[in-house]
């Protein structure tokens, strides 16, 4: 069914790109791309010249800013990533006018609250710092400023006074040169965090250099992604702890003990069990493809055959197990793949086979991103409408749904909003009574769904207030 809402029902954005409604693209021009330049530069993700052009460099700004909201990380700036964007501004001119008010009172100390403490985690975080952006100044956001004011020449204060809100809005120091420079951390007790895969900043830095101490051969790169997490894992096991992957106090209490002195032999690299070739890719065929087949479907990826042929399933199921270990999400079996997948097989680390089917619906449907809305669509070439996106996308994995959100929403199992599963179907009252709009769940708050003519298949979330107050029900589909 069609969504009756335009960009201007949803919360305020840039003027320019509301009235233009507009979503703006690698190589596009004009005005909007001025105006994300110039809110990007605002922020400190973008240097470059505001031309009005979007290039590579600005390509990599918003692309780093998206990463940074927990939004797709493609590029392609629609509505979601220009409300986020405007926020984000607001946020920023929120924080310089409370500094620049109160110049010695500073507004933001242990204690405070609000939009204003969030954008002040978000700009710590620039440098490193690996924060939770929740808008509470506690004792971990005041240990990453004072570290800030140390490491940058600074007066150490307790508080956000204006020399430091202006060196952290103006210096332009990369995250992970920060990160790699600080070799010797703080050893009080805010920069020995709880820390799991996903966080990054100077913590995790310290991780790895403890890590490597007992022979883990991280890079510290202040980052922890699927090898950080394998060696947390291979550490917890070998000192009898819980092996979760997570880093707290105990795990902590382990690492900064003095590491077992070398043996005059070191333990041999395990062997690969194949032949990692440098890239496979759709279309390709052979006894390589058939191996990235069977290692990816007994981890729980299922690649739907396992015939040597790099077809569109498989390259759904290396999306999936790309997106789930945190690597790029190119389809591409390439080196990066090939390691982090003998790192799943040698830890044991997979998914169910129920998880499995929905990680490849979750793969294709957002294979679908970008294709164009049409009122009654129901296949790439004609558009789609929200309903028929969602039975596209599912009578591709043999699951037959009625037509309309209003009968896909009396199938399956209804669940609540806790119990949100990735594949799972998400249903709106958005035309009056009724699930009138559908969405397919991804994990973390964001579903994908067609409603806008200007929008087309895109990914929304649930952090807008429109969605979650229009937000009917959710049905585990049959079959998933």
């Amino acid at each position: 069914m069609a969504l009756g809402i335009t960009v201007a029902a949803l919360p305020a954005i840039s003027q320019v790109v509301q009235a233009a409604n507009v979503t703006v693209i690698p190589g596009s021009h004009g005005a909007p791309v001025k105006t994300l330049q110039t809110d990007l530069h605002a922020l400190g993700y973008y240097q470059g010249h505001l031309d009005g052009f979007y290039g590579p460099l600005l390509g990599t700004a918003v692309r780093n800013f998206q990463a940074s909201q927990h939004l797709t990380s493609d590029g392609i700036v629609g509505a979601l990533t220009w409300r986020y964007l405007s926020e984000a501004v607001q946020q920023r001119q929120a924080v310089a006018t409370l500094v620049r008010t109160s110049p010695s009172n500073p507004a933001l100390h242990e204690g405070s609250s609000g939009a204003a403490v969030v954008h002040l985690q978000q700009l710590l975080n620039r440098f490193g710092a690996g924060l939770a952006t929740d808008g509470a100044f506690g004792p971990l956001t005041l240990a990453a400023l004072q570290h800030f004011q140390s490491t940058h020449g600074l007066t150490v204060t307790t508080s956000l006074n204006p020399t430091t809100m202006s060196a952290l809005l103006h210096d332009e120091t990369p995250v992970v040169a920060v990160a790699v420079a600080k070799s010797t951390p703080p050893v009080a007790t805010p920069s020995n965090p709880v820390l799991h895969e996903g966080a990054t900043g100077s913590a995790v830095v310290h991780l790895q250099q403890r890590l490597n101490a007992f022979g883990a051969r991280l890079a510290t790169d202040g980052a922890f992604g699927p090898l950080t997490l394998a060696a947390v894992i291979n550490f917890q096991r070998a000192h009898a702890l819980d092996a979760n992957g997570v880093v707290g106090s105990s795990t902590w209490a382990a690492l900064n003990e003095t590491p077992p002195a070398p043996t005059s032999k070191p333990a041999p690299t395990p062997a690969p069990t194949h032949s990692s070739p440098s890239v496979l890719r759709l279309g390709d065929r052979g006894a390589a493809v058939l191996t990235l087949q069977k290692d990816l479907t007994s981890i729980g990826f299922n690649t739907y055959g396992e015939d040597g042929i790099f077809g569109p399933n498989t390259q759904a199921a290396v999306e999936a197990f790309e997106r789930h270990e945190g690597l790029t999400v190119d389809g591409l079996a390439g080196p990066a793949v090939w390691h982090a997948l003998q790192v799943a097989l040698s830890t044991d680390r997979g998914i169910t086979a129920a998880q499995s089917r929905a990680a490849a619906i979750v793969g294709f449907a957002r294979s679908l991103v970008g294709d164009p809305y049409r009122w009654g669509g129901t296949s790439p070439t004609t558009g789609f409408d929200c309903s028929g996106l969602v039975q596209y996308v599912f009578a591709h994995f043999g699951i037959n749904l009625p037509r309309t959100s209003y009968a896909q929403f009396d199938v399956g199992t209804r669940i609540a909003y806790d119990q949100l599963q990735p594949g799972d179907l998400v249903f709106f009252a958005t035309n009056g009574a009724g699930a009138s709009h559908v969405g397919i769940y991804l994990g973390g708050g964001q579903f994908i769904g067609a409603d806008t003519y200007a929008t087309g298949v895109h990914i929304d979330s649930f952090g807008t207030s429109y969605w979650m107050a229009h937000f009917v029900g959710a049905t585990v589909p049959p079959g998933v």
